[in-house]
């Protein structure tokens, strides 16, 4: 009877569900696979490459190489300074203002065919204005001075002359008009600076040294 009640029991069991374990048919894939995947990969490579690169290359390399090579690279000494003497030597006719021996020929063939020697302790400065002023004239610059020579106002002012230059001081031939004012003329330079001027188109013949420091030539 016991075995009966106990075939009875499990059959309402079955039918009913008595001491049965309903498993809740919960989503057997419980895999709350939200694939939120939120990739927000909001790649937010805001490439803001300001690749602000603002090449301000303010190369101001403003070259300011002012050339202040203004010729300041002469090998050539200064000049020095002349001592002068006690009283203005003869020769020096237009006067000795700063040591400097004035030596003035103006006219017509006013020292045509002279010899000239510029004094000592002096630098010398000699003007020939007018036509045949010191036509052949020879002109001997001091050993130690600057000197300087000037052929202007007419034909042959210092036609076929020489001026000497002497020692290490510069020496200067300015011709001026008119052009023929030197025809012929002829500079011998020294070691010191040698210089030909021109303002027109007839030249001296200028002899430069192998040891002359500087010459410079129309």
């Amino acid at each position: 009877m016991g075995k009966i009640h106990i075939l009875l029991c499990l059959a309402a069991a079955i039918a009913a569900g008595c001491g049965g374990d309903s498993p809740s048919n919960q989503d057997p894939d419980g895999s709350a696979d939200s694939d939120s995947d939120s990739d927000t990969d909001a790649d937010s490579d805001s490439d803001s490459d300001s690749d602000s690169d603002s090449d301000t290359d303010t190369d101001t390399d403003s070259d300011s190489d002012t050339d202040t090579d203004s010729d300041s690279d002469s090998d050539c000494d200064e000049d020095p300074e002349p001592p002068g003497s006690g009283s203005c030597p003869e020769i020096c006719n237009g006067g000795c203002e700063d040591n400097v021996c004035s030596i003035e020929c103006v006219g017509e063939a006013a020292c045509d065919g002279d010899t000239i020697n510029c004094p000592p302790d002096y630098a010398c400065d000699i003007l020939c204005d007018g036509v045949d002023a010191c036509d052949e004239g020879v002109f001997n610059c001091n050993e130690e001075y600057a000197c300087s020579l000037t052929c202007t106002g007419g034909y042959d002012a210092c036609g076929d002359g020489a001026l000497n230059c002497g020692g290490d001081a510069s020496c200067v031939l300015e011709c001026g008009t008119p052009a023929s004012a030197c025809t012929g003329t002829t500079v011998n330079c020294s070691t010191g600076e040698c210089t030909a001027l021109c303002e027109g188109d007839v030249e001296p013949t200028v002899n430069c040294m192998e040891s002359t420091c500087e010459c410079n030539l129309c």
